[in-house]
This record gives structure tokens, sequence and C-alpha cells, in this order.
């Protein structure tokens, strides 16, 4: 049985415990080693003449990154900053827990955040959805054109 201080809050516990630098939450594989691991594969089965099956996992593994994007990419904390409408010493409250779930991480002194974690600030939401209409007005456009 692990540690009080690792066990996380049950329901209806309203406490947080904190984990100790680098300890995580849960034990899973990093996507970007799993992609790595996978385009290996796949260039293996390209030169052994399964140039089908090489490129099946290549559009997968396109697909995936594609997916996977907002919690691939970490963000500084001046940009969370701007990114969630939250003030510094918000985002360092929340970096222990974060941490702890492999969503925020010191490089060096800077703490870096996963942008899947950071609560969209009303500007930056409107933003993104200005910015998703302006893209599939775009491709509707593009498509048309084609057509």
């Amino acid at each position: 049985m692990p540690p009080k201080s690792l066990t996380p809050p049950s329901r209806g516990d309203s406490r947080r415990r904190e984990f100790p630098p680098g300890v995580q939450l849960f034990d899973r594989p990093d996507p970007r080693e799993v992609s790595t691991e996978w385009t290996a594969k796949a260039s293996v089965l390209k030169s052994s003449g399964f140039e089908r099956e090489a490129k099946l996992i290549t559009d997968l593994l396109n697909h995936f990154e594609a997916a996977l994007a907002p919690y691939t990419f970490w963000v500084s904390e001046s940009d969370a900053q701007v990114r969630s409408g939250h003030t510094v010493p918000w985002l360092r409250a929340q970096f222990p827990a974060w941490e702890a779930e492999g969503n925020a991480r010191k490089v060096g002194r800077a703490r870096m955040y996963r942008a899947i974690v950071l609560p969209l600030s009303k500007a930056s939401a409107q933003g993104a959805l200005a910015g998703a209409a302006a893209g599939v007005n775009a491709a509707g456009a593009a498509s048309e054109v084609a057509a």
C-alpha cells in the first residue's frame, strides 16, 4: 500500500494531498515515446517489403499525433497565464498536483504546463472559436473552388 501522502483523495475528500517532485500518480507511457517506437517499427516493415502495413501504421500515427496535440504541447508559465487568465500564484498553486499527474514539469528553473490542463480564459476561448470558424470557412471555400 502506498504511503498516505501518495494516495489520491477519495470521493468526498476535498483535501488536496501533495506529491513529491517527480512522483507521478499514473504510470503510463509518454505518447511521443509510443510514436517514436511505432515510427521505427513502420520503417522496419517498409524496408522489409511491407509497404502497405507501414503506410497504415504511419497514417494511424499521424491521426494519433494530431489528436494528442493539446496533450503533448507544453506551455511556458507566462503563456499559461495569458491563455488561462489566471495569475502566476494561482498557476503555481496548481503546479504540484499537475506535476504529480505528469501535466506540469520544470525545465531548469522554468515551469511548463501541458496545454490540456489549462482552463481557457473567456478571451482565449473566443479566439479559439473564431479561429476554428475561420478554418472551417477557409476549408469550405477551398473545397468549393476545387469542386
